[in-house]
């Protein structure tokens, strides 16, 4: 039998209602060995109770400490794979780093709840079990990381947080999910293998700033970035990817200050493109030096946030862009 290693860093999975603060608070993870039973059919499982914090808590940092505990594991003959408990809000932004930088070789699954331990919805037994299921099987190992919820399986590439309260939880807005469960342990593959670059990273150390563009906006926010020495600065523009005419001078000082600016859309189903060559249109940003740049801000700046471990050179950060 495989053994899949459990690791927990909190979100509503492990949290339960207080009584005095009348919300929801990190309480634990007992359930998981209350439940033991539930997994043996799958996997021998162990537990690391590493952190227990609410997702908006989840800095960089904690993200690229959580990267070496799961290497660390990963290399571990007798480990099979990896399942890592987080909280919603921002588990697309970990999830998508992780598959960046983690060594290919084992499967590694990240799944929360929607509901906690207090709610007659709680719905984190159920994606754990299905979480260290989909850990065992042999499809799962090529994809790296994976995402388990909701009786679904999503790539980090594509998966998005769509709705904070309600079904579809998670989506995979371009290509969809990579499997779903069909009945009891059946889960039919859907999508193939999605190539990304790898980064041979061990921290980030560049601060790179999300902005997102609105009608009006003026050049404040990118001259702060300028002024405070941010290492990238990335803008969820407007539709295909434009930007009001007021912010273009700061856009150009950016630019020729040596920081990259990286444009994409404030669209759910975010592209950019230079149909349009009015100016802040995708073409005349381009023109300027602007990166066009396809999927939602929160993961770009993370993959900025990336290669900038690796090099500042513009044309080969450009060039990072055009393979993703």
């Amino acid at each position: 039998m495989k053994t899949i290693q459990i690791i927990t860093t909190g979100g509503t999975i492990g949290m339960a209602i207080d009584p005095k603060a009348q919300g929801a608070k990190p309480t634990g993870f007992s359930f998981i060995r209350d439940n033991i039973s539930l997994f043996s059919p799958y996997a021998h499982v162990q537990v690391d109770s590493y952190l227990n914090i609410p997702s908006p808590h989840m800095t960089l940092d904690h993200m690229v400490n959580l990267a070496q505990k799961v290497t660390h594991y990963l290399k571990q003959p007798d480990i099979d794979g990896v399942v890592i408990t987080h909280g919603t809000d921002t588990m697309e932004e970990t999830a998508y780093y992780l598959q960046h930088v983690l060594p290919k070789g084992k499967p590694v699954i990240i799944t929360g709840s929607m509901s906690n331990q207090s709610e007659a919805s709680f719905d984190g037994l159920q994606n754990l079990v299905h979480s260290v299921h989909i850990a065992t099987l042999p499809e799962s190992a090529p994809h790296g990381v994976l995402v388990v919820f909701q009786n679904e399986v999503h790539s980090p590439i594509h998966m998005t947080k769509t709705y904070p309260d309600r079904l579809p939880f998670f989506e995979s807005l371009v290509v969809g999910p990579i499997a779903k469960r069909l009945k009891a342990d059946e889960f039919e593959w859907i999508v193939p293998v999605l190539d990304h670059p790898q980064f041979p990273i061990q921290y980030l150390t560049k601060e790179v700033v999300l902005f997102t563009a609105y009608a009006g906006m003026d050049r404040s926010y990118i001259d702060w970035a300028i002024s405070n020495k941010k290492d990238g600065i990335v803008i969820q523009a407007l539709g295909f990817g434009h930007l009001p005419p007021a912010v273009l001078p700061s856009i150009i000082e950016a630019i020729q200050s040596g920081i990259p600016v990286i444009i994409t859309s404030r669209c759910a189903y975010s592209a950019t493109g230079t149909t349009y060559a009015y100016e802040g249109g995708g073409k005349h940003l381009e023109e300027l030096g602007c990166i066009l740049a396809q999927g939602n801000g929160q993961k770009i700046r993370i993959f900025l946030s990336m290669i900038l471990e690796q090099t500042t050179n513009v044309t080969k950060v450009k060039a990072y862009f055009s393979q993703k």
